[in-house]
């Protein structure tokens, strides 16, 4: 399979001697990194936008969490996402690719740090939108879902021109994502009905 879909997109499924990692994602969207190279300010303006929907996200969440939330499901399912993926960035560092664009833009965000690390496998912006996503089509927030998403997708692009990430940590968090939020249900479930006695179909 993987011999067949190289032969027909014509690129090889050999990395050079020398080299670790081919994104064939960063080929396609070359002309984008060079723009936002290029245009610096533009840049900047970009990274503050993208950080200030993620704030929205979460601040929105945490005021319906308040008041209006019956179940812990995300909060397990966070704590479920994050310090695995501290664990293994600690263990395998990735080097950062030509063209990379994540630098402090200027402004401050709530929730995204600016700070110089290796955050590569996996994605966190990635994976935590796409866990609210999950979690607000779960709890019948129709919109705030649509909102997700579209958080989800807008980070997704950003991430791959400034290359911030690379396919595997943005593909990684959305999977995890799903699978980590069925595993927080679980968990949930012990708190929330168990210990708190809440009916299961109010959650």
């Amino acid at each position: 399979m993987a011999a067949l879909s190289a032969t027909r997109s014509g690129k090889t499924d050999m990395v050079p001697a020398g080299q670790c990692i081919i994104d064939y994602t960063f080929e396609m969207s070359a002309s984008l990194n060079i723009w936002f190279r290029e245009h610096i300010e533009l840049k900047d303006a970009y990274m503050i936008y993208s950080a200030f929907l993620m704030d929205v996200l979460m601040f929105t969440f945490m005021v319906l969490f308040y008041f209006h939330w019956n179940t812990i499901r995300l909060v397990f399912s966070l704590l479920l996402f994050y310090p695995p993926r501290q664990i293994i960035q600690g263990l395998f560092l990735i080097g950062r690719p030509i063209g990379f664009l994540w630098f402090f833009p200027g402004i401050h965000a709530m929730t995204i740090p600016y700070f110089d690390t290796n955050d590569f496998y996996w994605s966190g912006h990635v994976g935590s939108s796409s866990t609210f996503l999950l979690e607000y089509a779960r709890s019948g927030y129709t919109k705030m879902a649509c909102f997700a998403f579209f958080v989800m997708i807008s980070e997704w692009f950003m991430l791959m021109c400034l290359r911030t990430h690379y396919i595997i940590d943005l593909t990684t968090g959305l999977m995890l994502a799903q699978y980590i939020h069925r595993w927080g249900e679980k968990l949930a479930f012990y708190f929330d009905v168990w210990l708190l006695g809440l009916p299961n179909h109010k959650r």
